[in-house]
């Protein structure tokens, strides 16, 4: 795994990158500090490249985990953001300095989680049951409900009726449509059970849901 130390203190220098050093399924790739000197020293003794920005270090692709080991109170900003950016990190003690900080973390790599095993379950009709259950186990409160906000009161309920969105926002998320994509972007049935399309591909043939008539 290819890692990187982001903040080249004491306790990077004497725990993170000596560490990794030692560690034969590790790959230093390089370090970050606001005081370039202190990343150059590291790079020096255990090799890698000096990042000048932390977004060139998050925006590294070859770099698979960090260690965050900046002062306490960055804990929070920078593990949230190297999760954001797809890294696996390690932040160093203590996780944070507020209560609010900490689960703000804990809520972020729970969806930094999720957003991964989207992208692995995908197309196979699972993932909405893992994510349901995932976020049971985390201790989440699942709603069967949600709130849509829109700018304008819509002046029409037929939202085919005119070729601006503004005038009818307020409505068009208010139904279902015929075939519409679930989760992981699969077509399923909502109104229609199924569908065809004619051979001159200019009808379509809905078959609706008998639900849809009582």
């Amino acid at each position: 795994m290819r890692v990187a130390v982001i903040g080249c203190g004491s306790i990077a220098r004497q725990r993170h990158a000596h560490e990794y050093s030692l560690n034969k399924n590790c790959e230093i790739a390089g370090f970050f500090d606001f005081v370039p000197e202190r990343a150059e020293a590291l790079v020096s003794e255990y090799g890698g490249k000096v990042y000048k920005t932390l977004d060139e270090l998050l925006e590294d692709k070859s770099v698979e985990a960090v260690s965050v080991c900046v002062a306490n109170a960055y804990h929070a900003e920078t593990t949230i953001k190297a999760l954001r950016s797809g890294k696996h990190v390690l932040c160093e003690k203590p996780m944070a300095i507020s209560l609010e900080d900490c689960e703000e973390m804990i809520k972020e790599a729970d969806r930094a989680e999720m957003k991964e095993k989207w992208g692995e379950l995908k197309g196979t009709g699972t993932y909405e049951e893992w994510a349901k259950n995932y976020l049971a186990e985390k201790g989440y409160t699942l709603k069967d409900s949600y709130t849509l906000a829109y700018s304008s009161d819509p002046t029409t309920w037929d939202c085919l009726s005119s070729s601006l969105a503004i005038d009818s926002e307020g409505a068009v998320n208010t139904f279902d449509g015929l075939m519409e994509y679930d989760i992981e972007g699969v077509l399923q049935p909502a109104l229609a059970e199924s569908y065809t399309v004619s051979e001159m591909a200019l009808l379509i043939h809905s078959n609706f849901a008998k639900a849809l008539y009582g």
